[in-house]
């Protein structure tokens, strides 16, 4: 997704939505691995519930009605009793597939990221990537257990009810379906424009995220220029934009309610004069009354409900433009030979490489790296020796050009068996959290331990992570002075440290090698 560069103008309330919403949200439950076995687990016991609940509302509008026999209060209480065990298994069952659906969307989410080509990061910072897994991965969880689910539940409900209710007399029965459409009006208007906010917000909440991230990183630079008040100004018009956003939300809460409530209000008006009439009449009895009465609030609820999910749905939906827009990019092919050992001259023939369109990097650069020779690249800063570099490793490919390895196209080879025949060492100094040996082993998992310290030894390193407060093994520490790649000395397990904790281990901070 684009950054959001508009104006707090153009923050105003929209009732369009974004061209093919529908196709791209649907899409994405194609995309996700979904614990169907506990979706319908939960589902199915969710339903009894719903039956118990109808049976229960009948048998306490018998009692209402004057029914006050044994039965009738010992099925009611037995009714009520098997309930709430359905719906605390119920609530189980719910947190089991919620918590499943979230997993298997970040786990989706992430490995997606990993398999997006290096030019995707270009436009979009990786803070934003982080901000999509995190906080927007609750889509496809909150689409079911928020949205889908109640609304079959809703559904379900209401056809249930009103089988019931339509025994007792057509008019009354034609009061709740007439304010139907009214209450459907209602979450359409409404859900339109949660759609709008909620996306709006997702934007600004992710360019606020960038805006602090930065700040923090490059909090040396800001303080060596006196930039604080600058930086905290513009993070100012952010969290601004953000509140008048949530402000604009609340009122349309409200108002939703409020319209909501004067229906209902005008139903139940409409319903009590009718059936006060009819009752007079003797058109209708006083269980009747009181069991249509009792049951027309269970439909209005339900009714209710079926219009607030469609709201939650489209508000959703602004949160599952984020998942999308990140699902929808092309990832880098995996198609092509698995490799092994790779030989030969690695040849680059008239490439031509732009990171932005208009802007060359490389214009027909034609040369060749020999096999067994060490070459090296000279040049100045920005000349395009990183990006050379970028494309042998096929982090890009050349808008033009080819590159082979030996006789054969480097494109003709899959990309994690050709990316293996690497190695590289960055410019800059990268770190992952964890051990010094971790991120030793991170390129290759079988390295010796010997191997490693001779390298730490060749970096002028191994002095100091020996003394650093990192394990290099967990729950294991060097009893030796030198090199236990040298001196062989023994590992042995480290004592207890006073307090009572142990000594360095796997968890213990990294220290920094930079």
């Amino acid at each position: 997704m684009e950054r959001d560069t508009k104006s707090p103008e153009q923050d105003r309330v929209q009732l369009k939505s974004r061209k093919g919403t529908w196709k791209r949200y649907l899409k994405i439950f194609t995309r996700i691995r979904l614990p169907w076995l506990w979706i319908v687990i939960y589902l199915v016991v969710d339903l009894g519930g719903v039956n118990l609940g109808i049976n229960e509302t009948d048998y306490t509008a018998r009692l209402m009605a004057g029914e006050t026999t044994a039965a009738v209060v010992t099925a009611l209480v037995l009714l009520i009793l098997l309930r709430l065990l359905v719906d605390s298994a119920s609530i189980f069952l719910r947190q089991v597939a919620s918590g499943r659906m979230i997993q298997n969307t970040r786990d989706a989410l992430t490995a997606k990221v990993l398999r997006l080509p290096m030019r995707y990061f270009q436009g979009e910072p990786p803070r934003d990537a982080v901000y999509r897994i995190v906080s927007k991965a609750y889509v496809i969880e909150s689409s079911f257990i928020v949205v889908l689910l109640p609304l079959v539940t809703a559904g379900y409900t209401a056809v249930g009810v009103f089988g019931r209710v339509a025994n007792y007399d057509w008019r009354l029965s034609a009061i709740l379906l007439g304010f139907i459409p009214v209450q459907i009006f209602l979450a359409f208007l409404f859900g339109r424009v949660n759609y709008f906010l909620n996306n709006r917000e997702a934007e600004i909440n992710s360019n606020l995220i960038d805006r602090l991230a930065e700040m923090v990183a490059n909090i040396p630079l800001a303080k060596a220029f006196a930039r604080e008040d600058k930086e905290a100004d513009m993070g100012e018009q952010l969290t601004r934009r953000l509140y008048r956003l949530n402000i604009r939300g609340s009122w349309l809460s409200q108002l939703q309610d409020l319209s909501q409530s004067a229906v209902d209000l005008l139903q139940s008006a409409l319903i009590t004069v009718v059936a006060y009439g009819l009752f007079q009449a003797e058109a209708i009895n006083l269980r009747a009354w009181t069991s249509f009465f009792l049951f027309s609030s269970v439909f209005t609820s339900s009714v209710r409900e079926f219009t607030m999910y469609w709201n939650n749905l489209k508000t959703i939906q602004g949160g599952a433009e984020w998942i999308g827009d990140i699902l929808d990019q092309p990832e880098e092919s995996q198609a092509g030979a698995p490799c092994g050992n790779l030989t030969g001259d690695i040849t680059m023939e008239k490439v031509n490489f732009a990171y932005t369109e208009g802007h060359s990097v490389l214009q027909n650069l034609s040369c060749t790296f020999e096999d067994g020779k060490i070459t090296a690249l000279l040049g100045e800063s920005g000349c395009g020796k990183t990006t050379l570099a970028n494309l042998l490793l096929r982090l890009y490919e050349p808008d033009q050009g080819t590159i082979t390895v030996g006789t054969n196209l480097a494109e003709q080879y899959a990309l994690d068996s050709y990316r293996q025949q690497f190695v590289m060492v960055s410019q800059t100094g990268l770190l992952f959290s964890g051990t010094v040996r971790e991120n030793m082993q991170y390129g290759n998992g079988a390295v010796s331990d010997a191997a490693m310290w001779s390298a730490l030894e060749q970096a002028g390193a191994a002095g100091f992570v020996r003394a650093s407060p990192a394990a290099w093994m967990p729950g294991w520490r060097s009893t030796a002075t030198t090199s236990p790649a040298a001196s062989g000395s023994a590992w042995r397990r480290p004592a207890a440290a006073p307090g009572g904790g142990q000594g360095a281990a796997l968890g213990e901070p990294l220290p920094d090698l930079r």
